[in-house]
């Protein structure tokens, strides 16, 4: 039964909108072998940017393009400028600033204890 004043509707049809406002990326661990900085993350798309910067002075000690088999877990190598590899090796440096940018613009930005 219905109440008195209700509006029958006789069109039952839902809308389906896919989600296209993905997650931002998300960072998990860096790893230094010889020059090259191994970055680990997960994204929502396949393309982006890494870079790399010293936490304290913002300064970018490198950056690399990245391009996944498929969308999800993924690494990429970025090459470090000598100094900044030199630095970490002696452990002056031990913590840089990764910042990842996925191709639909979300950007993730974490201090990231560097292995080695």
């Amino acid at each position: 039964t219905q109440d008195s004043g209700a509006v029958l509707s006789d069109d039952a049809s839902v809308k389906v909108t896919r989600d296209n406002h993905y997650a931002a990326p998300s960072i998990y661990k860096a790893t230094l072998t010889g020059r090259k900085l191994t970055v680990g993350f997960k994204s929502a798309t396949r393309k982006g940017r890494v870079a790399v910067s010293l936490p304290g002075k913002s300064r970018l000690i490198g950056k690399a393009r990245f391009r996944l088999g498929k969308a999800g877990k993924g690494k990429t190598k970025v090459k470090l400028t000598r100094r900044a590899a030199r630095a970490i090796h002696k452990g002056k440096i031990r913590k840089v600033k990764v910042k990842v940018t996925s191709a639909n613009g979300k950007t993730r930005v974490k201090t990231l204890r560097v292995k080695h």
